[in-house]
């Protein structure tokens, strides 16, 4: 699991894009229906298997995890593996189960200090930062569903964004990147984060499951970790 959440992070981290265009129109149409389905919906939770193998090897596994998410308008939670991310009005909180580690953050992205949260996948971060670069965007039917390439990005290691979604609701079925690899650890050929999404529900969580206080207490930039977590290490970037 901590190889994907390290790639993801630092495929996250290159995300610069240059423009691009010719012919663009419907596909970037597409892109931003996709873009909206996630941003405007009030509440929707999903799940989510996540690999990572060599292009073209999908059979030489060299990590996998399992993933649950749910979004509901300015709030989130998110767990990958052992990592549960949990974000509010108040604050944004990283709870890495194995390496015992509790990260607060402010809830603003911009006082974000660690890329953890976005290691974790947020899949409605990724699309909205997408949404504001210029990139190349074709779209090819695929049986029943729309297939979405993104290419263009600035830094040549980022190759390729592919998305399978269904046209009729704009929700993504697959999202796959290429990425070159940062070092030889699994070899010089390109690696794919691949990404399976299902079971999407709308029905709304009570605001109560976004709570930081099963973790920690909170009294303005003072934190405090609940007792059941103390062999925690506590991380306080407020």
């Amino acid at each position: 699991m901590k190889r994907v959440y390290k790639y993801i992070a630092a495929m996250l981290g290159m995300m610069a894009f240059t423009l691009q265009t010719f012919a663009q129109s419907d596909a970037q149409r597409q892109a931003e229906s996709i873009f909206q389905a996630y941003q405007s919906s009030p509440a929707l939770s999903f799940k989510a298997v996540i690999k990572m193998y060599p292009a073209g090897k999908p059979q030489q596994l060299i990590d996998q995890v399992n993933a649950d998410y749910v979004l509901q308008r300015d709030k989130y939670y998110c767990k990958m593996g052992n990592v549960e991310i949990v974000h509010n009005s108040e604050s944004s909180l990283v709870v890495d189960h194995d390496d015992k580690i509790v990260l607060v953050g402010g809830s603003h992205p911009a006082q974000r200090k660690s890329k953890q949260e976005e290691a974790a996948f947020d899949l409605q971060s990724l699309l909205f930062r997408m949404q504001l670069d210029s990139v190349k965007y074709t779209v090819v039917q695929k049986g029943a569903q729309k297939e979405l390439s993104i290419t263009g990005m600035a830094d040549p290691r980022v190759r390729k964004y592919r998305i399978l979604y269904d046209p009729a609701t704009f929700l993504v079925k697959q999202l796959q990147i290429e990425m070159l690899p940062e070092d030889q650890t699994f070899g010089k050929d390109p690696l794919v984060v691949d990404i399976n999404y299902y079971q999407y529900n709308k029905t709304p969580k009570p605001d109560s499951f976004f709570t930081s206080g099963k973790f920690v207490d909170l009294k303005g930039k003072s934190t405090r970790l609940k007792p059941a977590y103390n062999a925690y290490q506590l991380v306080n970037q407020l």
